[in-house]
């Protein structure tokens, strides 16, 4: 039996200071659950930084000794140019084994947004079957700041001359 777990995250973090155990701490979790395939939104992670994608190595090359486990993170590509390795938004998908050995060649992906991951698993006898993790942001922003998942798509969307779609309409044509 696989067991799922879809979960608003609002923020990868845990009472000890480091990305990488905070998902060691997520992971003890879904392991003490026997959850196989966790999909989150929000995890607020610059997935594109160098940094944050040396940590998520780190993470990864850890529970080798423990089972494999497959990370599929999607966050806003501003987060390349970001000075901080957090920023607002974003999905994922965590798969922990045995389902890592049935996800099909090119089966993963997501959104340049942030506002989906998803990832596609082989069947013995069956259609593949892909799971989706989505992110859609509020009708307006959370605060007038700007550094909201709101702003980030919006500027992105700006950029791409898309200036009459709201990020919430833009999320339903793609």
């Amino acid at each position: 039996t696989t067991r799922f777990l879809f979960q608003n995250i609002k923020g990868l973090r845990s009472p000890k200071p480091t990305l990488v155990t905070s998902l060691q701490d997520l992971n003890a979790t879904l392991s003490h659950y026997d959850i196989s395939i966790c999909c989150i939104s929000e995890h607020h992670l610059a997935a594109a930084s160098p940094r944050v994608q040396a940590q998520l190595q780190e993470f990864q090359q850890r529970q080798m000794k423990r089972g494999s486990i497959h990370l599929q993170l999607n966050a806003s590509q501003e987060s390349e140019n970001s000075e901080q390795d957090r920023i607002m938004g974003g999905s994922g998908i965590i798969i922990k084994s045995p389902c890592v050995g049935r996800i099909a060649p090119q089966g993963t992906g997501g959104d340049r947004m942030g506002r989906w991951s998803y990832s596609t698993f082989k069947r013995n006898g069956s259609p593949p079957l892909t799971i989706i993790s989505i992110y859609q942001v509020c009708k307006t922003p959370s605060n007038t700041i700007g550094q909201t998942a709101w702003h980030q798509q919006r500027r992105m969307l700006d950029a791409e001359s898309r200036t009459h779609d709201h990020p919430r309409s833009a999320f339903l044509q793609d």
